[in-house]
């Protein structure tokens, strides 16, 4: 009867993952017959639920932006650091103990005395041959690593999934992401080998027994220490946009196969009514 068609077509909606029939009690028989259950519901075993893949989904769709976010934002922030660190004179820091008014400071590029009223003088090397080598190659590397941090930002925001411009060419927003959390890596680094050489060397000089007692010592000064934080900021970075590539992969197809799975289903369910009708 159209009662029965009506009924059957809503209880078929629970329809559980072992293929048992699960109407409601006023329904002539609370299971399939045989031979509707062994000609369609073996079909529906061993699928996973269309929902499982919504959620997936939809968990990646809120995920994975966050993340491509979170690793541009530390990424631009630890090339910024990076900046700062290869323009601070502040690598090393001497205390005269005749002076204690004044401070010497050293950096990449010049020499400052900070004296305690607040004044401060710098003088820039006169030659870069004549720095100490750490200097001159810590120079070199902090050139390269603005240069790849620079270039990873412009790189990576061209492969973000919220910027549309792109959209149907995934595979290349995918390429520019790994590269430009490829070129986060190596500007982290190329920033945190001068800074640790240079402290190295400090902690060298520093504890030179060779070295006069009255001979003041150089210290470590606060741009070591930022350029330590910019590496950091930016492997961080790098890996976390790297982490996101396989979003560009999952996430499409998850939702795609989704509605294939529901559609497919649904198709299924029409064919048990139809199997049903023709079996009463």
């Amino acid at each position: 009867s159209y009662y029965n068609e009506v009924l059957l077509h809503t209880d078929l909606q629970r329809v559980n993952s072992k293929g048992l029939y699960l109407g409601q009690q006023r329904h002539k028989s609370s299971q399939l017959p045989p031979s509707l259950k062994v000609a369609v519901l073996p079909e529906l075993r061993g699928r996973p639920s269309s929902s499982s893949f919504q959620d997936s989904a939809l968990i990646m769709a809120l995920v994975y932006p966050v993340m491509q976010l979170s690793g541009i934002l530390f990424s631009l922030l630890g090339w910024v650091l990076s900046c700062l660190t290869t323009y601070l004179p502040q690598w090393k820091n001497l205390n005269l103990e005749l002076n204690e008014m004044e401070i010497w400071t050293m950096g990449l590029w010049q020499a400052c005395v900070v004296q305690e009223e607040g004044g401060m003088q710098c003088k820039d090397f006169d030659s870069f041959l004549a720095l100490p080598p750490e200097l001159r190659i810590s120079r070199i590397l902090m050139f390269f690593s603005n240069g790849s941090g620079l270039l990873g930002l412009l790189l990576s925001g061209l492969g973000l999934d919220c910027l549309k411009i792109g959209e149907r060419q995934q595979e290349q927003k995918k390429r520019l992401l790994l590269f430009g959390g490829m070129l986060f890596w190596i500007s982290g680094i190329t920033a945190i080998v001068p800074v640790s050489w240079v402290a190295h060397s400090t902690v060298q000089e520093f504890w030179d027994d060779n070295i006069p007692d009255i001979v003041p010592r150089w210290d470590f000064g606060e741009a070591l220490f930022i350029g330590w934080l910019a590496g950091f900021c930016l492997i961080l970075g790098g890996s976390l946009l790297n982490c996101t590539i396989c979003s560009t992969e999952v996430h499409p197809s998850s939702v795609h196969y989704a509605v294939a799975e529901q559609q497919d289903q649904s198709w299924l369910l029409t064919k048990m009514c139809f199997l049903f009708i023709l079996a009463d």
